[in-house]
């Protein structure tokens, strides 16, 4: 398993991780957020294609976790297949969102 680091960052509409690098097999995303609010993450195919999407309510900001092989979180389910994909967090409450960081992991 390998870990990538996601790095301090604001953002008002979206921000890819790894500025939309793919991943192979991305297996659980832990983010921090300073500011409370409600925001999501959309994974893609890397031919574009929306593959699935779940959503925090986030209301005083801290630590969420997204677990890619559950799937009972992921629309539209269950589970993402094996693959490689980009990641974009999504603000989905207007103003700015505050990352403080976080990790995800994943196979190489």
């Amino acid at each position: 398993m390998d870990t990538y680091t996601l790095k301090h960052s604001s953002f008002s509409h979206y921000i890819w991780i790894n500025k939309g690098d793919p991943f192979t097999n991305p297996d659980t995303l832990n983010i921090e957020m300073v500011t409370a609010g409600k925001y999501g993450i959309e994974i893609y195919s890397v031919d574009g294609r929306l593959a699935g999407k779940a959503e925090r309510p986030n209301a005083h900001g801290g630590w969420s976790s997204f677990y890619f092989r559950e799937g009972w979180e992921f629309s539209p389910g269950p589970g993402l297949p094996p693959g490689t994909y980009k990641i974009k967090i999504v603000n989905l409450s207007g103003g700015n969102c505050d990352l403080r960081g976080g990790d995800l992991d994943y196979n190489a």
